[in-house]
């Protein structure tokens, strides 16, 4: 009933539907030219913006100093010469304590040494707020330095105990 209904509409309005079966190709096709024209304008813009960011990007992280490999700023105040024996103990200092803290054996002796060693950080703490509060100067960088040669020395001992109990170890159990 319904297809019949609809027929019927057709039927009735098909002079309407004729006029506007008319309609001009060219015209239409110049409409869909300028649209792909005015298109590919605006994706031309996403891309010139991440390329701007892009190059953006790169030159601000080539510009960018690099930060100083200890982990307070004053060290960067000290001349180069100062700066380069306090980062090299630093880093010596900073791979000794990994290693002591990983190998760490129970005893009296070397807990008593690893006691030490935190006093020693307290030491550290002074010298970063005497940084901080009076700036660099001569006696402050030496001190510093001196202070990690300190610490480079304790963690040797350290180590050197460890490496003294586990062979101590391993020649009891040979034994017994």
């Amino acid at each position: 009933m319904r297809q019949d209904s609809f027929e019927k509409y057709i039927e009735e309005n098909r002079e309407r539907f004729d006029e506007i079966e008319n309609f001009d190709q060219d015209l239409l096709w110049e409409e869909i030219s300028e649209k792909n024209q005015t298109s590919a304008k605006n994706k031309i813009w996403p891309l010139l913006f991440l390329g701007f960011l892009l190059i953006s990007l790169i030159i601000f992280s080539l510009t960018q100093k690099p930060k100083p490999d200890v982990d307070f700023g004053p060290i960067a105040l000290l001349d180069e010469e100062a700066q380069r024996e306090t980062t090299k103990l630093y880093k010596q200092v900073q791979h000794k304590e990994a290693e002591a803290f990983n190998r760490k054996v129970a005893g009296p002796e070397i807990d008593e040494l690893f006691d030490e060693l935190k006093s020693m950080e307290a030491i550290e703490e002074l010298l970063k707020e005497n940084f901080k509060d009076v700036g660099t100067n001569e006696k402050l960088a030496s001190t510093l330095i001196q202070y990690y040669e300190s610490k480079s020395r304790l963690l040797e001992l350290i180590l050197f105990e460890i490496a003294k109990k586990e062979k101590n170890e391993k020649i009891e159990k040979k034994i017994f």
